[in-house]
């Protein structure tokens, strides 16, 4: 698949925000840290989960990366199949190169599988871009879990995973 970076941070990464002017850093942070990742490795791919702010964001940076650098690619992993991926289906086929749903966690119960589906990201990916800047919830797990597997990390939040 190529050099894979993997994006995601907690579900609500505005809430302590507290200008504009501190979400168009974040911004700027984000499209600069992509920017590089892009020169200096072929045709990267993305991955994300679309399940919170932080995800939201990286994909939509990574869209408008694509408009200059045709060969990077964004993907769409999900932790199971809904309803909505048939229901909006020409909506996810302009956002995302491609859905992946994991075989690995087929079958697992929907909770657990959003966790799954981290680790499993976590696992196909040579870097994490990630906005986690507190010592709990799903993307902090995900982190720890990425730092034992010694992946390179980009916190743009406020903790040192490395």
């Amino acid at each position: 698949m190529g050099y894979v970076v993997c994006g995601f941070g907690h579900r609500n990464i505005f809430d302590g925000i507290e200008s504009a002017d501190e979400i168009l850093v974040l911004k700027e942070s984000l499209t600069l840290l992509l920017e590089t990742i892009i020169e200096n490795e072929e045709s990267p791919v993305f991955m994300t989960g679309m399940r919170g702010e932080f995800d939201n964001l990286f994909a939509s940076v990574v869209r408008i990366l694509k408009e200059n650098n045709k060969s990077i690619k964004l993907v769409l992993v999900e932790p199971y199949f809904s309803d909505a991926l048939n229901k909006y289906k020409d909506y996810f086929e302009v956002m995302y190169d491609s859905i992946i749903i994991p075989d690995e966690i087929a079958g697992a119960y929907p909770k657990k599988a959003i966790t799954l589906r981290n680790k499993w990201m976590v696992e196909q990916s040579d870097s994490i871009v990630s906005y986690v800047n507190k010592e709990q919830g799903g993307a902090y797990n995900t982190l720890k879990y990425a730092k034992s597997l010694n992946k390179t990390i980009y916190n743009l939040g406020d903790l040192d995973f490395e």
